[in-house]
């Protein structure tokens, strides 16, 4: 009984990543489009909304890895499923807030930010 909802479970997590609603749209070493980066005085800062986004964004990043490992070690398909789901749910949220920054003109200090938390996803992304 348990092996098969194991595999039912997992069978249907494959076809929800296979379907679309899938894996968190990650590109190992994904850069940040925007028209120019303004180079401007060491006084500029990293905008608020800016810094919210990129922390939501490695934030998610956290939780999927996180759900990833328990996946990988034979967590509990029931609550996985729901925690999938839910993960699903959180990308589309924070791909939307981390897509308006497109375009945009970047400071300095914000281009450096976001090479930083890109780098952190990376290496959480690596480590799977």
């Amino acid at each position: 009984m348990k092996k098969s909802l194991r595999i039912m479970i997992v069978t249907l997590l494959c076809v929800m990543l296979i379907g679309g609603g899938g894996v968190p749209n990650v590109n190992i070493g994904n850069t940040l489009t925007c028209s120019k980066v303004t180079t401007v005085q060491a006084k500029t800062k990293v905008r608020k909304k800016f810094k919210k986004a990129m922390d939501k964004y490695y934030k998610f990043y956290k939780k999927y890895c996180k759900f990833m490992k328990k996946y990988n070690n034979g967590g509990n398909s029931i609550s996985m499923l729901l925690d999938y789901q839910k993960l699903i749910e959180q990308q589309g949220k924070v791909n939307r807030a981390f897509q308006k920054w497109e375009n945009k003109d970047l400071n300095v200090q914000e281009l450096a930010y976001f090479n930083k938390i890109n780098n952190k996803v990376i290496v959480l992304l690596s480590k799977l």
